[in-house]
C-alpha cells in the first residue's frame, strides 16, 4: 500500500505542510528549466541523473544497513550494456536492460558478501570497482575506442531527446517514477524488513525474517537502479570511456547520500541537487566576486582546489554537525517552529507544563516510533 512520506523513517508532519511543500517543489521544477541559463539547465539535468542511481544507492546503505563503494562499476555495467547493444535495442529496452545486468551482477556480489560486514563489505565492493574499471579499460583498448563510445540519439517511439529541456522532462518524470517506486516498496514489507535488518539481523531472524534474503534484495534493488541510471547517463553524455567511471565517481555518490541523508529517498534527491551544483557555484562565484577570469592571483589557478575543498567541508559539517543530513536539518527547524508556536505559560503549574510539554512533543512528532528509536550509527 502507497504512503506518501518524505522519509523512510516514518516521519509524518500535518497534511496541509507537506501539501505546501510539494507544491512548491513542483512549482520550482515547472519554473526552473525556463529562468536559469543553458549551464544550469546542463547542469539541472546531471542532478536528476545522479539522483537516479543516488536514490539506489541510498537503499542498500541507509535502508538494508549494507555498505557499499561500487557504485561507479554499477554505473560503469549499465552505460556498457547500453555500448553493447544500442545496435540492436532502442532506448528504453536498453537502459532497462542495463539495469537488469547491473542487478544480475549485484545479485552474484551479494551472495559472497553475505558473510562480510563493515570495513570488510567495502572493500569487498571496492574490489568490484577496481575490477570493472580494468574490464572497462580493455574493452576500450581492445574496440579502439580509446577516445570513447558514440551513442545515438535517445528516442522514445517518435520522440528524439536531443535538447536539454528535453533531458530535463524525461528526466524529472524517470525521478518522479524511482521515488514512488522506492516509497510503495519502504513502505511495504520489504522496507520493513530491510530496516529491521539494518537494526539487528538477530532480532530480524527471531521475527522470522530471512536475513540472507533481504540482504540480496538489497544488493538486487539497488543495483537495478544504479545500472539504469549508467544506461542514461551513455545516452545523456553520448560520448562514454572507461575514465568516467572511477573511483572518486563512486565516492561522491557517498556523499550525495551524507549530505542528503541516509535512509531518506528525498535526502538523496537533494543531495544530489547539492554535490552536483556546488563545484559550479563555488566557480562562478569565485569569478564573480575576485575577479578569478582574469588569469592571475591565486584564486585564478586554484579554483579546482578550492572547490574540492568547499566538497570535503561540506561533507565533514553534515557529517559531524547534523549526521541526518539535510533531511535531519529540515526535521530540526520543524521542530523548533513547532516549540516556538506552543511555549507554556509562565503561570501554569509544574505538572501543568509537564503535561503540556508531551502534548507539544507529540504535535512535533517527537514521539514517532522512527524519532524515537535508537538509530545505530552516526545517524541518530
Amino acid at each position: 500500500m502507497f504512503d506518501w512520506r518524505f522519509t523512510s523513517r516514518g516521519h509524518r508532519g500535518p497534511w496541509p505542510q507537506r501539501f505546501v511543500g510539494l507544491a512548491a517543489v513542483a512549482a520550482i521544477l515547472v519554473i526552473f528549466p525556463f529562468e536559469v541559463s543553458d549551464q544550469y539547465l546542463y547542469i539541472g539535468d546531471s542532478a536528476l541523473l545522479a539522483a537516479i542511481g543516488a536514490i539506489g544507492l541510498n537503499v542498500l546503505t541507509g535502508n538494508a544497513g549494507q555498505m557499499s563503494i561500487g557504485n561507479a562499476a554499477f554505473l560503469g555495467i549499465g552505460a556498457y550494456t547500453v555500448i553493447l547493444t544500442e545496435s540492436k535495442l532502442s532506448f528504453l529496452p536498453a537502459i532497462l536492460l542495463g539495469g537488469i545486468i547491473s542487478g544480475a551482477v549485484g545479485l552474484v556480489i551479494g551472495v559472497p558478501s553475505l558473510r562480510l560486514r563493515g570495513l570488510y563489505l567495502v572493500f569487498s565492493t571496492l574490489a568490484l570497482q577496481y575490477v570493472a574499471y580494468f574490464v572497462f579499460q580493455q574493452y576500450d583498448h581492445h574496440s579502439n575506442a580509446l577516445s570513447g563510445h558514440n551513442i545515438k540519439e535517445a528516442k522514445i517511439v517518435s520522440v528524439v531527446i536531443t535538447t536539454d529541456k528535453q533531458w530535463y522532462v524525461f528526466l524529472v518524470i524517470a525521478v518522479v517514477i524511482v521515488a514512488i517506486v522506492t516509497y510503495s516498496i519502504l513502505a511495504g514489507r520489504p522496507g520493513r524488513a530491510w530496516e529491521a535488518t539494518r537494526a539487528n539481523e538477530a532480532s530480524a531472524a527471531i521475527m522470522g525474517i530471512d536475513v540472507r534474503r533481504t540482504k540480496l534484495t538489497a544488493f538486487v534493488y539497488s543495483s537495478f537502479w544504479v545500472g539504469l541510471s549508467g544506461g542514461i547517463t551513455a545516452y545523456f553524455l553520448k560520448n562514454i570511456t572507461s575514465d568516467y567511471f572511477t573511483l572518486s565517481l563512486a565516492i561522491s555518490y557517498v556523499a550525495i547520500i551524507l549530505v542528503g541523508g541516509v535512509g531518506s529517498v528525498g535526502g538523496a534527491v537533494a543531495g544530489s541537487i547539492v554535490i552536483t551544483f556546488l563545484p559550479t557555484v563555488v566557480t562562478n562565484a569565485g569569478t564573480g566576486i575576485f575577479g578569478a577570469s582574469s588569469g592571475t592571483g591565486f584564486l585564478s589557478t586554484n579554483l579546482s582546489a578550492i572547490d574540492s575543498g568547499v566538497y570535503g567541508l561540506l561533507v565533514l559539517v553534515f557529517m559531524f554537525a547534523e549526521p541526518r543530513g539535510l533531511t535531519g536539518l529540515v526535521r530540526r527547524i520543524e521542530r523548533l517552529m513547532t516549540h516556538k508556536g506552543t511555549q507554556t505559560p509562565p503561570e501554569r503549574s509544574q505538572a501543568g507544563t509537564a503535561a503540556v510539554g508531551v502534548e507539544d512533543a507529540n504535535r512535533a512528532g517527537l514521539t514517532d516510533v522512527a524519532d524515537a528509536r535508537v538509530i545505530p550509527g552516526s545517524r541518530q
